[in-house]
């Protein structure tokens, strides 16, 4: 660690809204753990499975502790029907069948970007309807009150299948952002920590320069549009827990887990939060975000499955949760004189920057 700087850090929650154990997880660092916590935003799914039940009580949570934001989205990568994500609007262009009984089938957004972006090119103006009832649902549940919103999967980036560039999918988000005053999740320039990330998943056909050229020319776009944003965007690997051998299939099991890793990953995080910090220039603001989760979201009479009913990486995103109620990494990123990040939200940005 050599760096004295002071670098400004958005910390943000995905997929709030999405499933119960996701929603419960942020709701439980809002309640029992915020002096501990270096979260500072999550944006919510508007076509989210939780949306009727824990919305309201979601954003009470929320306030005067974290804001709040829209979670736009265009993918489901879950194909399940009880999971599925679907659009809002009318919007048959958007969708694909899935089959929700052995004699029936239903309409889901398209399962990965590349899907997506390859359809809706086409039909850009059925993005832009969904995307604007997206905003609005957001904001009339937030009574106005939301500033930022991002994108589920990147699919709004234009870049997924790493061979065709399209950039109308970002104009139009962008425009949409700045027609309701929103910041937009979109870095200024690239890091080489952004290719090989997981989360990111940046295609592997674009090389470094390209992928800079591309970001700074939106950051550019976004700027001249008075669209605010990070100037560094890297979340952290969640690839760097090893995969369990077997089943974490009890709470027993799952704490031996994350007993025997935890420390590790922990360390991992800090070494690689050090390693942006000194990559980050005096008035830079960096992006992170998860997607935390809880064990178990309720009993499963409740009819709600547990995380790993949902996603195969259920393991990741409790250890993320974890991180996110541990005061050690708070402390470490805040409080030490040699690595020291300012935590913040996107309405922090301008102030930020004016006084350096």
């Amino acid at each position: 660690m050599s760096s004295r700087k002071t670098v400004g850090l958005i910390v943000n929650a995905d997929d709030a809204l999405g499933y119960p154990h996701i929603t419960d997880a942020i709701m439980a660092i809002l309640d029992s753990h915020f002096e501990d916590t270096i979260l500072t935003q999550a944006t919510l799914m508007m076509v989210g499975n939780d949306l009727p039940g824990k919305a309201n009580a979601l954003v009470e949570k929320a306030k005067g502790k974290i804001q709040l934001g829209a979670h736009l989205t265009t993918t489901s990568e879950w194909r399940n029907p009880d999971y599925c994500y679907r659009p809002i609007t009318y919007a048959p262009k958007l969708t694909c069948p899935i089959q929700s009984t052995p004699d029936a089938f239903s309409d889901a957004f398209f399962n990965d970007s590349q899907d997506f972006q390859r359809t809706a090119k086409n039909h850009l103006g059925a993005v832009r309807r969904e995307l604007k009832a997206q905003i609005e649902c957001a904001s009339e549940l937030l009574q106005g009150g939301f500033t930022h919103a991002d994108n589920h999967m990147g699919s709004l980036y234009g870049i997924s299948d790493g061979i065709h560039i399209r950039p109308k999918f970002l104009k139009l988000t962008l425009d949409l952002c700045a027609q309701y005053g929103l910041s937009f999740r979109l870095p200024r320039r690239a890091i080489p920590e952004m290719l090989g990330n997981s989360v990111l998943d940046i295609p592997q056909q674009i090389p470094f320069k390209i992928l800079d050229m591309l970001i700074r020319y939106f950051g550019t776009q976004a700027d001249k549009a008075g669209v605010i944003g990070p100037d560094l965007l890297i979340p952290f690997d969640p690839n760097s827990i090893p995969k369990p051998t077997e089943p974490l299939d009890s709470l027993d099991k799952f704490e031996e887990f994350f007993q025997a890793h935890y420390p590790q990953y922990r360390s991992n995080f800090i070494t690689f939060m050090d390693k942006i910090h000194d990559q980050a220039e005096g008035d830079d603001v960096v992006e992170i975000y998860f997607h935390p989760a809880t064990f178990e979201a309720e009993t499963v009479t409740s009819g709600i499955q547990p995380a790993q009913a949902v996603t195969g990486r259920y393991y990741a995103r409790i250890f993320e949760y974890r991180l996110l109620c541990d005061p050690y990494v708070k402390k470490m990123l805040t409080g030490t004189p040699l690595m020291r990040y300012q935590l913040m939200s996107y309405d922090d940005i301008a102030c930020f920057k004016l006084k350096k």
